[in-house]
């Protein structure tokens, strides 16, 4: 078995990066606010937590979605689509349904 080399790992991680850089702000924002949850129970890292959640799953979808369109336009619009639903469902999501 073949061990892949650590220049094929770093052009591999680069590509992945900028192929889905959105998906991976929103997993690394959701970890994080999930690591700081298990220390300290805040409504405000709950509503984040949650945010992250929904904005990766949609983000993944619109990004396959325009990689296979292969339209210029669905690589600008579908970004801000994204951060422009997860912020309004971080604003609507208020502390107070969660029992504060």
């Amino acid at each position: 078995m073949k061990f892949p080399s650590l220049k094929y790992l770093y052009t591999q991680a680069i590509a992945t990066l900028l192929r889905f850089y959105l998906p991976l702000l929103f997993s690394f924002a959701g970890t994080v606010m999930a690591l700081y949850l298990s220390e300290k129970s805040n409504p405000h890292y709950f509503r984040i937590l949650l945010s992250c959640s929904i904005g990766l799953s949609l983000s993944i979808g619109c990004f396959l979605f325009a990689e296979r369109s292969q339209k210029r336009i669905h690589k600008i619009i579908f970004p801000l689509l994204i951060i422009l639903v997860v912020s309004a469902y971080w604003y609507w999501l208020t502390p107070d349904d969660f029992g504060e």
